[in-house]
């Protein structure tokens, strides 16, 4: 599974109406899914894919300028979701090109 970092030079704003919109499809998809069935199983990946994407392009942006914050809080992050007893069933490794 490979997951794209977009070549894009986005300021807040614009990654901000990016993901109300793209957060909108996806909430939209998840709202009908038993109207639809299988074909809305497809568009709820489709728009949590876009969310993804959005968001990846947000962290890239932050790696850019500030990659020691951003590997900290992935660390942080980790370690919260441990304290507060998740269980991990996975683990996804970003691996940089």
């Amino acid at each position: 599974m490979i997951l794209p970092v977009l070549d894009k030079k986005e300021d807040w704003a614009q990654h901000q109406q990016k993901l109300m919109e793209e957060f909108k499809e996806l909430s939209l998809a998840l709202a009908t899914t038993n109207i639809y069935g299988e074909e809305s199983i497809e568009n709820i990946v489709e728009e949590a894919l876009d969310v993804i994407q959005v968001c990846i392009g947000i962290l890239d942006r932050v790696n850019e300028n500030n990659p020691r914050i951003l590997k900290n809080k992935l660390q942080h992050h980790v370690v919260k979701l441990a304290n507060r007893g998740w269980k991990f069933k996975e683990v996804l490794r970003v691996v940089e090109d």
